[in-house]
């Protein structure tokens, strides 16, 4: 019992700041003229290899009157999910904040070893003759000319603005890491980013794992002995044994929130042998008191 106890202290204080240990925060330092980006990631679709993210951008230096809206056209490019993006950004207005898609690249069928990568890029410019510009009144969304923003910049005769860049990323158990990548141009810049399941998830979906090995075995045993002695009932075998049958896809999906459809690398480690077991199991616990009651009469 001792040793229980310690244990259950341990698990409690190294889970008490577990979001500092999956959490990302990523920031440049910069001085003078430049456009501050800053990145939060809300939501984070593993299966369906998808971040969802929210933009927000504040001016500074002389490229800024208030510190709120900037002085000149600002356009913004990234490589969304659904395509290369440009966000449009006017003289006076307020930018507002905007969410965007990006893709990932892993294979959630490893769940829970299952990992994720992708490269966030923005590109920052401002036209170099302000002759003829719009003057709408809020940012538009468009689609750029072509589907690379660094040419598609090129093509518009933009000159680079400098940015820095601010992420932050924390969401219950999804890990995060990656760093900000320097590309060419001051208005550009690149994050690559590393996800996979938290460290707590992994650990629990292991421990669901054993659990469940454990429960098809221990029935599996039940049923042999019970089967195997002339006079021995086997009513408890049978009600265990139908329980778990529908109790153990139940335990299995609701690991976490975002856990993927049976099929996955994990099923083939324990839930699908453990429903094996149990269903073959009741098979033979039917079919033995069918055998038995036949006897009798």
């Amino acid at each position: 019992m001792p040793l229980v106890g310690l244990l259950y202290v341990a698990i409690l204080i190294r889970n008490l700041h577990e979001s500092e240990t999956r959490s990302l925060q990523l920031r440049e330092v910069s001085v003078g003229d430049y456009v501050g980006v800053s990145i939060k990631v809300v939501e984070a679709d593993l299966n369906r290899s998808e971040i969802r993210v929210q933009i927000r951008l504040q001016a500074a230096g002389s490229l800024t009157k208030d510190g709120v809206t900037p002085a000149r056209i600002l356009k913004l490019f990234f490589n969304a999910s659904r395509g290369a993006q440009e966000i449009d950004f006017f003289p006076g207005e307020m930018m507002k904040p905007v969410e965007a898609e990006f893709s990932l690249d892993g294979d959630a069928n490893r769940y829970p070893f299952d990992r994720h990568q992708t490269t966030l890029s923005f590109i920052l410019t401002t036209p170099s003759d302000h002759g003829g510009a719009p003057t709408s009144a809020t940012p538009t969304l468009t689609a750029p000319p072509i589907s690379d923003p660094a040419v598609g910049a090129a093509a518009l005769e933009q000159r680079d603005v400098p940015i820095s860049i601010d992420l932050a990323a924390s969401i219950p158990g999804v890990k995060f890491s990656g760093k900000i990548s320097r590309a060419q141009g001051a208005g550009a810049r690149g994050i690559d980013l590393q996800i996979r399941r938290a460290d707590n998830v992994i650990a629990v979906t292991i421990v669901v794992m054993v659990i469940m090995m454990c429960l098809a075995l221990s029935l599996l045993a039940m049923v042999l002995r019970a089967t195997a002695v002339e006079n021995q009932s086997t009513l408890l075998p049978l009600s265990l044994s139908v329980s778990l049958i529908f109790g153990l896809p139940a335990l299995r999906n609701n690991l976490e929130p975002s856990v993927p459809p049976v099929g996955v690398f994990g099923d083939y480690i324990s839930f699908i042998w453990a429903e094996l077991i149990v269903a073959v199991s009741t098979v033979v616990v039917v079919w033995t008191w069918i055998v038995k009651s036949g006897d009798r009469s």
